[in-house]
């Protein structure tokens, strides 16, 4: 994505007229600079073109998305999901593990609890899979835990070239027990062409390939001081982050987007009614194989 440097400029200058005078810019208690809060209009536009695109060519990055109920989440992963695809015809798959979201929901995109559903990446390019439990007890956990597993075995195989969103990667990991597939999938899922988009509210209970596979994080407010130590800490520097944390604004919806190979920070939100659209081109997807000799256009990431 450009840096921060190029995304502003004053305007030129006359001999005659006199220099404004620098602003001053805002610094943490750490001693490094806040990340520059960005209109996702523009920002969106360049990390949708980033991801997944880290040196021009593509090659899968996974994201990890953190924050309370209600923070965003949801309508996030939501709006990015439906632009990849969108974009560049990616297929997805939604791991819906919740008895109702209302925001995942309203995608319009086919609901299945078998895989693989019919007409699997034809007409079904984009699915949510909802695995339901049908109860609280451990036959109703153990039920759902066969139905993750499915899937998890179904897309597993080479040329996957899938985006799989994992809409409550702790309950995934700790309830149903499924851990150890996880890992798995952070660590070795790219060289099959999976993405994965891993969503919870609980930082403190995912495993630790989670944070450190992804190559984006983004953070919504945290609820408490807790949560703000954990997402500080994921987010590479605890003292710095912290503090930009707990200055997000919630009523906004505000979230902190970090690059994780590149360290390039950035806040921002996503207007209820979504950012400004601009005339999107064809699209072409790179998950699907290319003709020889054709190529993804460039990304701005540095």
């Amino acid at each position: 994505m450009a840096s921060p440097s190029t995304r502003t400029s004053s305007p030129p200058t006359s001999p005659d007229q006199d220099e404004a005078p620098p602003t001053e810019a805002r610094v943490t208690a750490a001693g490094r600079l806040y990340p520059q809060r960005v209109d996702w209009a523009e920002l969106g536009a360049d990390f949708l073109d980033a991801w997944g695109r880290p040196n021009g060519d593509f090659q899968p990055e996974h994201i990890e998305i953190l924050g309370p109920t209600g923070s965003g989440k949801s309508y996030f992963e939501k709006h990015i999901l439906q632009e990849r695809a969108k974009l560049r015809g990616s297929h997805v798959v939604i791991l819906l593990t919740k008895p109702a979201d209302k925001t995942i929901k309203s995608m319009d995109w086919p609901v299945v609890t078998t895989w693989p559903p019919s007409q699997w990446k034809k007409e079904n390019a984009q699915v949510i899979y909802h695995a339901r439990s049908g109860g609280l007890g451990r036959a109703a956990l153990a039920r759902q835990q066969e139905k993750v597993i499915e899937l998890l075995d179904g897309l597993w195989h080479e040329d996957a070239n899938v985006i799989l969103a994992v809409d409550e990667i702790a309950y995934v990991e700790q309830e149903l027990g499924l851990r150890t597939h996880m890992t798995t999938y952070m660590r070795e899922g790219r060289t099959l062409g999976i993405t994965v988009v891993a969503s919870t509210q609980r930082p403190a209970g995912v495993s630790r390939a989670v944070h450190s596979e992804s190559a984006w994080c983004v953070f919504f407010a945290p609820k408490d001081e807790d949560d703000a130590e954990r997402m500080a800490q994921i987010a590479g520097d605890k003292k710095h982050y912290r503090e930009v944390l707990q200055d997000l604004d919630r009523e906004k919806r505000e979230f902190l987007l970090i690059h994780n190979l590149t360290r390039e920070a950035y806040i921002s939100h996503i207007p209820p009614q979504g950012p400004a659209k601009k005339k999107a081109p064809a699209p072409k997807s790179d998950e699907a194989k290319r003709e020889p000799g054709t190529r993804p256009r460039a990304p701005r990431i540095s």
